[in-house]
């Protein structure tokens, strides 16, 4: 397990090279200025997000293959990037591209928008005006039955200006098909940005009423377990969502359907609380 402390001190001493630069480097990584204050005085506890990690790894040592990256700083950065990036798919990842067009997405329906642009398949302004008015409407907590394709069109015209932003700032082209499609191909998504927008998905999109046609699911289960355990089973979960990645990213076609897959594992706990608590009073 990687220690806090000590990759903060590795982290501190690439920032301080940077004294009197810093905004430079906030600009070229998009990592705000507080939080290489934070990183640079070890005043953070928890682990850093590995993204921004490793935006500023690549603009300090200039290489792009994640595997370099890690062997050069070894230590515990190398042991963080290892714990955080799959071994397999590190030779994919061109990390060469500091930014995220995900960092510039503040919003849910643009976040919405962005990820069906960016999928192989593509989308039109049509198809993304009914995906997003379907979302609305739901989110206004209409019923399927009052959902009506006028409901649908009069809510999805909040897509249009969002699509033009998008299309203005360059993040996206339009194609030959009437098709939007990403002007960057190396697009990833900032862990926090992703926390903060996941919630909406899970509600938008999870249809328990089509769970019998065999596409979707969702599942959910809790207990109290050792730690040993839900380490097992945080590396399984992992192994499981890149190989489900894989699957997809191999068989991904302009004619198929739009899909996601969200992982999560995650104790239902806090670092402030005395896990031997319960024990001592018992005692």
């Amino acid at each position: 397990m990687v220690a806090a402390e000590k990759l903060y001190l590795q982290l501190s001493n690439i920032i301080k090279k940077y004294d009197g630069a810093l905004d430079n480097i906030v600009e070229q990584t998009n990592i705000s200025k507080t939080t290489l204050w934070r990183w640079s005085n070890k005043t953070n506890v928890k682990l850093p997000d590995p993204n921004k990690v490793l935006r500023l790894l690549v603009k300090d040592c200039g290489l792009k293959k994640i595997n370099d990256i890690a062997s050069y700083y070894k230590g515990d950065i190398e042991k963080f990037i290892n714990a955080h990036f799959d071994t397999k798919y590190k030779d994919e990842y061109d990390s060469a591209k500091a930014k995220s067009v995900y960092d510039e997405i503040e919003d849910y329906y643009t976040f919405v928008i962005y990820s069906l642009i960016a999928t192989k398949r593509g989308a039109t302004d049509q198809e993304i005006m009914e995906v997003v008015g379907n979302l609305s409407a739901r989110k206004a907590g209409l019923t399927d039955e009052e959902i009506t394709s006028d409901i649908v069109e009069a809510h999805g015209l909040i897509a249009v200006k969002k699509i033009n932003n998008l299309y203005k700032n360059g993040w996206i082209k339009l194609e030959t098909d009437g098709s939007y499609s990403p002007t960057d191909l190396n697009y990833f998504i900032p862990v926090d940005r992703f926390i903060k927008l996941a919630p909406n998905m899970i509600s938008g999109f999870v249809k328990p009423e089509e769970f019998q046609d065999g596409l979707n699911g969702i599942f959910c289960y809790m207990n109290s377990i050792p730690e040993s355990v839900a380490t097992e089973i945080a590396v399984e979960t992992k192994e499981f969502f890149m190989k489900m990645k894989k699957k997809m990213k191999d068989a991904s076609t302009v004619d198929g359907v739009p899909y996601m897959v969200l992982n999560l594992a995650e104790t239902m706990w806090f670092k402030s609380i005395d896990l031997n608590k319960k024990n001592k009073e018992v005692q």
